[in-house]
Parts: structure tokens; C-alpha cells; sequence
């Protein structure tokens, strides 16, 4: 036990599993994990290494020179995994059988205020029928009005998974991982989406989506080629990556400085702001944010789209007599 005990202490752990306290990765193999105990390497990541600690699986052996204590702490953990996943399967088939629920319901709209912050409102108390008397009460904002604004693609997503029929299952969140404390290599990234794939199980992941960055392109590139699951990189990234390349270009450079110093300007000045929202309809200007480069095009997109109704406040009377006129930033700003 000693010896584990060494090397437990002395690696850092790849994830949370425990299976990482009693085995490490080979360094040459990324699905292969070393025993501590009797130093058999076994393929198929830590799922497998812990079906090696705790016996009874078919495609593996059992580590002759394990401790009691170690296997019934992954006894345990093994167990908990499958339990929860049970939990998750059986929530899922409960959520796709609900039907026809009334979010107004006497009660109901108390206990979402407190979930969701809200102020509580007494429900309506009356509906219009459809034949026609329309003395109805103004409408209580629920929890689901607080989900789901008012939007077109929403009411297309719907559409499109009515279409699909009532097997429709929705994605599901599993885990989130915390490697802040690690370097980001390939092998590291490669190992905590193993992980991951193991813990869901194989046969139910077709595809992963990473960043473009070199480490997440290997460890991609090494999961689509040992296991058949389809990588794909995000078309986000790839996007705002292309609008940093372009940014770099000194004419375009120099647009994106004028769009920056004439929104900054405006919303450092709540009256110029308020001014500026009554001459252009009362829009909001995109302002770009200084990691997602993409929003310097949709910056300059807005300031063009009002820029005939920024042209005729900076003309008006009350633009030219007001103090901001007079200043010099107002006067930059009036340059461009």
C-alpha cells in the first residue's frame, strides 16, 4: 500500500474519478492505464482500470495485488455513477410524460417566485373563454415568461421538435470540469473528454465540439480516430478567430478605434445616451467587447444602421449648445 500511496501523491489527478488515486496513463498510449498495485496496463481508459480494481467483469482481469479497502472504495463509486445515471434516465422519461400543466395553478406561481427571484403576483383568477367576452385581468408574468421571451426561433425550435414526435430526446448536461490548476495539453484535454465519454457510455456519444486552439484539435483528432465519434470545431471560434485576422488590418483597425471611441463616449454620458436613443428610435449600439472580435463588425453594423439619426443629433440645436459640443472629446467624436 505504500507504494501507491507514493504515487498518488506524487501525480496530478487527470479528473475527479478515484480510479486516478491507483493508476496513471502511459505516456505513449492514451487509452492505456498502469495498475499501482500489480502494474498490468490496461486499454480502454479509467473505466476499465477501475473494472480492473474491482473484479468481476468479463473483459478484464482482477488486480491480484489489490487491497480490500481500495476496491470497496471503488465498489462504491462505481455503484453511485450507475445510480445516478438510473436517476437521470428515470427524470428524463418523467419529464418527457408531462403534459397539459397549468403554471398558474393555485400555489404554483408562489413557489417559482422564490426559485426564480420574482415578486409573487396572485394568479388570474379569470380567463376569456375563446367565444368571446374580453374583460380579462392583465397577465401575470410567470417562471415561464422569464425562460422563454418572446422570440421567432424559439417558436421555430418548438416546431421542429413537434415535428420530430414524441421520442424526442433533448441533450443533456453531465459534467462540468474544473483544469485551472492544470496545463492545458492535448493529452490532459484528450483524457477529461475520455472520461467523460466513458462515464456516459460510448454507444450514446457521436459527436464532440471543441475551440480551435492546438490542444483541443489533437485531443479531438485522437478521439474521432480511436473511436469513431465525429469532432467538429466550433463554428464560433472559427468565426471570431477569422474577425481577429481581419481587426490586424490597419484600415480596418482604424474603423473599429473610431467605432469603439464614439460608443464608449456615448455611453459614458448618460444625457448624450439618452439623446442619442431619441434621435435613432431609441436603439442600443453594439459595443465590442475585447476577447470576441466578432463584435467589432456587429459594432460598426449597428453605428451604421442610425447613423443618419447620429448625423442629425450632432447637427441639432440641442447637440450644438449643450457642454458636450464644447468639450474636446465631443469635438473628436464630431470629427468621425
Amino acid at each position: 500500500m505504500s507504494t501507491a500511496s507514493a504515487a498518488t501523491s506524487a501525480r496530478v489527478k487527470l479528473s475527479k474519478d478515484p480510479g486516478w488515486d491507483y493508476g496513471q496513463p502511459l505516456p505513449g498510449d492514451k487509452n492505456a492505464v498502469k495498475c499501482d498495485f500489480c502494474k498490468i496496463v490496461t486499454k480502454g481508459g479509467i473505466n476499465r482500470h477501475k473494472q480492473h480494481l474491482v473484479g468481476g467483469f468479463k473483459n478484464v482481469s482482477l488486480c491480484s495485488k489489490v487491497p480490500k479497502q481500495v476496491q470497496e472504495i471503488i465498489r462504491k463509486y462505481m455503484q453511485q455513477q450507475d445510480k445516478s445515471k438510473n436517476e437521470k434516465q428515470r427524470l428524463k422519461g418523467i419529464n418527457m410524460g408531462v403534459e397539459n400543466i397549468n403554471v398558474f395553478e393555485s400555489g404554483s406561481n408562489a413557489d417559482f417566485s422564490r426559485d426564480y427571484g420574482e415578486e409573487t403576483s396572485p394568479p388570474p383568477t379569470t380567463l376569456a373563454s375563446s367565444t368571446g367576452n374580453s374583460h380579462l385581468k392583465p397577465k401575470v408574468k410567470g417562471p415561464i415568461d422569464t425562460m422563454f421571451p418572446p422570440n421567432p426561433s424559439f417558436t421555430k425550435m418548438l416546431a421542429a421538435v413537434g415535428k420530430f414526435g414524441p421520442d424526442f430526446k433533448g441533450p443533456t448536461y453531465h459534467e462540468s470540469i474544473d483544469g485551472s490548476a492544470h496545463a492545458k495539453t492535448a493529452t490532459l484535454c484528450h483524457r477529461m473528454m475520455l472520461d467523460v465519454i466513458e462515464e456516459v457510455g460510448r454507444e450514446s456519444v457521436i459527436q464532440i465540439i471543441t475551440d480551435n486552439a492546438s490542444n483541443f484539435k489533437a485531443a479531438g483528432g485522437w478521439i474521432q480516430e480511436d473511436l469513431n465519434i465525429y469532432w467538429t470545431r466550433c463554428a464560433a471560434h472559427c468565426v471570431n478567430l477569422m474577425c481577429e485576422d481581419i481587426s490586424e488590418i490597419q484600415k480596418f483597425a482604424e474603423v473599429v478605434l473610431k467605432c469603439k471611441t464614439v460608443t464608449r463616449y456615448i455611453y459614458n454620458h448618460v444625457n448624450v445616451l439618452s439623446m442619442m436613443r431619441k434621435y435613432t428610435n431609441d436603439p442600443d449600439l453594439t459595443r465590442p467587447a475585447s476577447t470576441r472580435f466578432s463584435t467589432s463588425c456587429l459594432s460598426m453594423q449597428s453605428i451604421h444602421k442610425v447613423k443618419t439619426g447620429l448625423k442629425m443629433m450632432m447637427v441639432s440645436e440641442e447637440w450644438t449648445e449643450s457642454a458636450w459640443a464644447k468639450s474636446s472629446e465631443g469635438n473628436n467624436v464630431l470629427g468621425y
